[in-house]
């Protein structure tokens, strides 16, 4: 475990879970959205966190 691993595995999952779950994709969206500044996250995480906010 390290810091950011749950950030890590959420956002991951299929797109077909949010579809079917649309109050877990809202929640999740409020949470990464009050990230201060995404860009202090490592890349990879970075990038899926932006991916999930493009879905």
């Amino acid at each position: 475990m390290y810091e950011g691993d749950l950030l890590a595995a959420v956002p991951t999952r299929s797109p077909d879970i949010w579809s079917t779950s649309p109050e877990l994709g809202c929640d999740l969206r409020l949470i990464v959205s009050d990230l201060s500044d995404p860009s202090d996250l490592p890349p990879d995480l970075e990038y899926e966190v932006k991916r999930f906010l493009a879905l």
